[in-house]
């Protein structure tokens, strides 16, 4: 799922964009429940930009079907 969404430099389509953030929230979400200590901190601060893209996303109102290219997730 992931690898059709997303190119191995962090890359995605406009149009697959909140797919792939939402996947990765929920990545984040795992890894956080399964980590603890020090370990759990510096996932949490390494991921921080997926809820900071999840955030930006949710309170977008542009219409994106109107926008081309790729964005970085």
């Amino acid at each position: 799922m992931l690898q059709s969404r997303v190119q191995s430099d962090g890359w995605t389509t406009v149009e697959d964009f909140d797919d792939a953030v939402e996947y990765f929230s929920q990545l984040r979400e795992a890894g956080l429940a399964s980590l603890e200590g020090e370990e759990r901190d510096e996932f949490e601060a390494s991921t921080r930009f997926v809820e900071a893209r999840r955030a930006e996303r949710g309170s977008s109102v542009c219409d994106i079907s109107q926008k081309q290219g790729s964005q970085l997730i």
